[in-house]
């Protein structure tokens, strides 16, 4: 919207000014479906941004204006740079969502979100992948480092198995199983989803005896009954207890980031340990894995959610090409209609006209 219409609206705006938004802000949010920690607290730090902004101001499409220009100009913390596209989308949705919710429990006159200014979404990223050739690199140069024994026994765990950080870091002993006259597997509720679908989320990994990462939980296993009880981080046993008191640590993700580029130097660029379940997914599809025991395994809820970390491999689309014209060269009457067979009883309406 222009000034001049800005302008206009202004003249018939009622007045809604609120010196601290903070508390409805929390109100909403208690509101909402059950979402992981880390959401909440994401709409924590937008909700006050936006309750700063607009403290002792009119709720007005012209505030949605200025704290617009504000989202796109303003650096991040983290990268010094100005905001994605999607992620100043992401909080001018959450504001709009709010002002919605205000408006609708009376708490103001006039609801101001549908003048929101619209953001131009970026094209979507390529997906980023290791490879197996990186895998093994990455293997091979931590294998005699010490400082690395804690990224190698993460990486190993979510190449094999397409866990995320916080799965890997915090799995605990109640959730893998190692039998010996028996199948052996990982069942874990994914923390990210964990408040969002509960059990739905639930993924089964099997772990093949003799493989690399059998082999790593085994010697896990052994250190297992060497640690004092009241010894163990928040007392839980969990399978690494190094990871478990490392996670969401700045040194654990300064010490992949160091990893990664003394491995690869300028390759790295654009990947992160997060790209290890795209290369998990990526190679259970690209080999023929029915989609369905995938998200079994990944403990998504819908196929959607799946081929968001699939990046198809050309000679797997060209065996899947190569079915599809073997099929075709079998069966050349597929286009074919068939049409369903109907009951005597039906009236058909070609027999109208009989009637």
């Amino acid at each position: 919207m222009n000034t001049s219409e800005l302008d206009e609206l202004d003249k018939d705006w009622p007045e809604q000014v609120f010196q601290d938004l903070i508390p409805f802000w929390h109100r909403w949010i208690d509101g909402l479906p059950p979402m992981a920690d880390g959401t909440i607290n994401h709409y924590v730090i937008i909700g006050r941004e936006f309750c700063s902004f607009a403290k002792g101001k009119n709720l007005t499409p012209r505030l949605l204006a200025e704290f617009y220009r504000h989202v796109i100009t303003r650096p991040s913390k983290l990268t010094k740079k100005p905001l994605t596209s999607c992620a100043a989308s992401r909080r001018m949705g959450l504001v709009k969502s709010f002002l919605s919710w205000m408006a609708l429990m009376k708490f103001i006159k006039r609801d101001p979100s549908p003048y929101m200014p619209h953001i131009r979404q970026d094209p979507p990223k390529a997906i980023k992948l290791w490879s197996h050739d990186d895998y093994l690199r990455l293997v091979e140069f931590c294998n005699d480092k010490l400082e690395y024994q804690l990224n190698l026994w993460l990486i190993i765990l979510a190449y094999n198995t397409g866990m995320s950080i916080s799965d890997c870091c915090l799995l605990t002993w109640s959730e893998v199983a190692l039998k010996i006259d028996g199948p052996c597997y990982i069942k874990r509720i994914r923390r990210k989803m964990k408040a969002r679908t509960g059990a739905r989320a639930t993924c089964v990994i099997p772990i093949i005896p003799g493989s690399e990462l059998w082999v790593w939980f085994k010697r896990m296993e052994r250190a297992r009954g060497l640690l004092y009880p009241e010894d163990r981080y928040q007392g839980v046993e969990w399978v690494n207890q190094d990871a478990a008191e490392s996670y969401d640590t700045k040194e654990l993700k300064r010490s992949f980031y160091s990893l990664f580029k003394a491995v690869f130097g300028v390759e790295v660029a654009g990947r992160s340990f997060r790209n290890l379940r795209n290369s998990f997914c990526s190679r259970m599809v690209n080999s023929g894995v029915d989609s369905v025991l995938i998200t079994k395994m990944t403990g998504h809820t819908r196929l959607d959610q799946l081929s968001a970390y699939v990046m198809p491999d050309l000679r797997a689309l060209q065996d899947a090409m190569r079915t599809g014209m073997k099929w075709v060269e079998q069966h050349p009457n597929s286009t074919d209609v068939i049409e369903p067979e109907q009951p005597d009883n039906v009236i058909r309406p070609s027999d109208h006209k009989a009637i």
